[in-house]
């Protein structure tokens, strides 16, 4: 008996949605994401902290375009602040949808939560880790180009 109860579990297929295969995969983006914000973090506070420490060994007597140098630390220092923020929003994210998911399960049933369970943006961080997300990347990206840019100005200055 207990044969024919596995091979009618074994015989019944479970239906897959096109709905459940996007949450599935937005849903598995989500770490791959969060560790490369923490890999920016690192490499932002890390260049940040060198240039800062070193800045007598590389930055000449007299330096061509020390305003992009000033300015590479300070997206440096923006982007190491919101990337913080950032990932600060993946743990207050779960948490604010855990909370919203237990007081309409105690307040208005079972029936309530399943229906918000299947909403697209149920687990939607706000808006602020979403800018600051987009904040980290771009400060980034300029902090490199400004530092190489003065970079390039320097090599060529002492030449």
């Amino acid at each position: 008996m207990d044969t024919d109860h596995k091979k009618t579990n074994m015989d019944r297929k479970t239906e897959v949605t096109i709905e459940d295969i996007i949450r599935r995969l937005s849903h598995d983006h989500i770490k791959p994401y969060y560790d490369w914000l923490r890999q920016l973090l690192g490499l932002s506070s890390g260049a940040l902290t060198l240039l800062v420490a070193l800045q007598r060994t590389y930055i000449p007597i007299h330096p061509l375009g020390l305003p992009l140098l000033q300015l590479c630390w300070g997206l440096l220092a923006l982007t190491v602040l919101s990337t913080l923020t950032a990932l600060y929003g993946e743990s207050a994210t779960l948490l604010g949808a855990a909370n919203k998911l237990g007081r309409i399960y105690y307040q208005e049933g079972d029936e309530k939560a399943h229906l918000l369970l299947k909403e697209d943006n149920f687990v939607r961080p706000a808006t602020i880790y979403v800018r600051a997300r987009i904040v980290a990347v771009f400060c980034f990206a300029f902090a490199i180009s400004f530092l190489a840019l003065f970079a390039a100005l320097n090599v060529c200055q002492s030449q």
